[in-house]
């Protein structure tokens, strides 16, 4: 099973959406990360997470076909859309639920210290940490992001 090092997105908001075992599961069927955006994209979701998925079964599958049924029966769920990233790849975007939208804009500004207790609270078990412990590097949280800024040649 292919892993990737999980960013900060991942490891301290993909709870508002999954929460419990059902994180443990989607990086078995393939989640590589989570993200605050998508740069690359051609339309522009606020406050929502993306949630990448290399799929490590046939996604034509039905057992994939499940699985994605389950997930974007969500209320929380927004759009899904394929990836082509050297390998077919799928995007599934879901909205903060309002409660938790300051929450993601604090997080997106590194005011980690000035968290809700409600988001501390959400984290459970899961995550035992300071705030000292977090950070947000945003070409590892948006999606494509330092693709985009790249010089090709040509380009200047």
């Amino acid at each position: 099973m292919r892993h990737v090092n999980l960013n900060s997105t991942s490891k301290y908001l993909s709870h508002l959406i999954f929460q419990g075992e059902s994180f443990k599961i989607l990086r078995n069927y393939g989640l590589e990360n989570v993200y605050v955006g998508d740069y690359g994209f051609k339309r522009i979701h606020t406050n929502c997470l993306y949630f990448l998925v290399n799929p490590t079964i046939d996604i034509d599958s039905e057992r994939y076909q499940k699985f994605e049924d389950k997930i974007i029966s969500f209320n929380s769920f927004y759009d899904w859309y394929d990836v082509f990233d050297k390998v077919e790849k799928r995007m599934y975007v879901y909205n903060i639920h309002p409660n938790y939208k300051e929450d993601f804009n604090l997080f997106i500004n590194r005011n980690f210290d000035q968290l809700s207790e409600s988001y501390w609270s959400s984290l459970g078990a899961r995550v035992k940490l300071e705030t000292s412990d977090m950070d947000f590097v945003v070409e590892n949280e948006i999606y494509r992001f330092s693709d985009s800024l790249e010089i090709k040649k040509g380009d200047n």
